[in-house]
């Protein structure tokens, strides 16, 4: 039995957005048409860890495309912060159309010799033509308690 006072719960809202302005014309077929991020196409996210204070990750939209039925965009991590040695770092991306998600994923950003760690992360949606895209991350974490016992 575990008391839930002492266990904590690791979440990083994914409250950092980029806009994307995919207004025009969607092309049919396997051709992609390549969405232009703009010049706030980076955000600056804390990393939330109490060892470690003002230190953030900066993550960028570097690509962006667009065509009938499909989003896909390809967010840099690889600048900033390295990590610690065999630590691992989450990375959560959203891409958004209005209040709805098309689709998430999370990565793990991080140094470790002995692996290939992460330096990014790729969204690749299925969505409709819409006007606007956005793009929401959020990295680390951050510890909250869970107020639950529980048994095995």
């Amino acid at each position: 039995m575990l008391d839930g006072g002492n266990l904590p719960v690791a979440a990083r809202p994914r409250d950092q957005t980029i806009p994307l302005d995919t207004s025009g014309a969607w092309p049919p077929g396997p051709e992609l048409k390549t969405v232009d991020p703009g010049p706030d196409d980076t955000v600056e996210a804390e990393l939330g860890f109490v060892q470690i204070e003002d230190v953030t990750v900066r993550l960028q939209v570097t690509s962006a495309f667009v065509r009938q039925g499909q989003a896909v965009v390809v967010i840099d991590a690889s600048s900033g912060f390295r990590g610690i040695p065999g630590e691992f770092l989450p990375l959560g991306a959203e891409l958004r159309a209005g209040d709805r998600v098309l689709c998430a994923r999370t990565s793990l950003l991080g140094d470790d010799p002995g692996q290939q760690g992460a330096r990014g992360i790729v969204l690749n949606c299925p969505t409709r033509p819409v006007p606007r895209l956005t793009v929401a991350l959020g990295v680390g974490a951050r510890m909250l308690p869970l107020h639950v016992t529980l048994t095995p």
